[in-house]
């Protein structure tokens, strides 16, 4: 699926909430319950294995909702990365925004 042209509002938003109460951003992207396997199986939904079990949390079901990239060398990431500095979560970015390492 195509990245959806509205992740750029999508990231303002999260950036806007996280200016407002960097504390419940953290938590809620923190927060990753475990999921079954159809939602790990899902084509978009960013979900992954802890132990033996699969989890997935806010930012990987809105990066399944606004798709996932293509090509390239982020092919297959959903749309949207966290930044993280000394403090925690310094700001949601493109994930093709990413800094190279």
């Amino acid at each position: 699926m195509s990245v959806r042209p509205e992740t750029s509002d999508m990231i303002d938003f999260l950036n806007d909430l996280l200016d407002l109460d960097p504390k419940f951003v953290r938590e809620l992207i923190a927060h990753r319950p475990q999921c079954n396997d159809a939602i790990a199986d899902h084509p978009t939904v960013q979900a992954g294995l802890v132990g033996n079990k699969f989890v997935s949390g806010f930012l990987g079901v809105v990066n399944g909702f606004l798709g996932t990239i293509e090509t390239g060398k982020y092919a297959g990431w959903g749309p949207i990365a966290v930044v993280y500095d000394d403090n925690g979560i310094a700001h949601f970015v493109a994930t093709s925004q990413l800094p190279s390492s």
